[in-house]
């Protein structure tokens, strides 16, 4: 005995007409609702003005993103990686500032770094500089004022002291000269 498809009364398929024209026009609006977000978006990181928040990838394959105020990550753990060691903070003038503070307070904290806990016997800091450089390579500030710094040169810089070690025969003398160029020199004497 073959079985005959049920019939479909004319409500039956007028409902399921509804149905399929709803899930389509819901498709359509999404895609439309997408497009405009996009073009809304590229419009903003193309003026740079929007506070509209944006995420974009470039044919290269760089992630750009745009927020109009602040841009939070939250994790258990974060990590950034970088294949060819580069990590560079750019802003739109003025030094770059490294702050920490406890989440979600104005309480500063201090910025450790190395001394992970991991017994790992690794130099913890590298400050770098050019072999051509002559403007200070290390500054320690307080307010605006230089209370110390390490110049070009790698000599050390205490107020408006500079101190130099130099190698003579017999050993070391310990230079010290003023901004106002008066020189100070002791010698220093191997203690055994």
């Amino acid at each position: 005995m073959t079985e005959r498809p049920p019939r479909h009364d004319g409500v039956s398929m007028l409902a399921l007409l509804a149905l399929v024209g709803s899930v389509c026009g819901a498709v359509l609006a999404f895609h439309s609702a997408r497009q405009a977000m996009r073009a809304e978006a590229r419009a903003a990181a193309a003026s740079g003005t929007s506070s509209t928040p944006n995420l974009r990838l470039t044919a290269d394959g760089t992630i750009d993103a745009y927020a109009g105020k602040d841009f939070n990550v939250t994790a258990g753990h974060v990590r950034v990686v970088s294949n060819d060691s580069n990590f560079e903070f750019e802003n739109r003038g003025g030094a770059s500032r490294l702050l920490s503070y406890i989440a979600g307070t104005a309480t500063r904290t201090p910025v450790l770094i190395g001394g992970a806990g991991d017994r790992e016997n690794v130099t913890s800091l590298v400050v770098g500089a050019e072999a051509e450089q002559t403007a200070d390579i290390v500054e320690f500030k307080k307010g605006g004022d230089i209370l110390g710094a390490i110049d070009g040169k790698g000599r050390f810089r205490l107020d408006n002291v500079t101190f130099e070690f130099q190698r003579r025969a017999g050993g070391l003398i310990l230079l010290a000269r003023t901004s106002q160029g008066v020189r100070y020199r002791l010698r220093l004497v191997r203690v055994r």
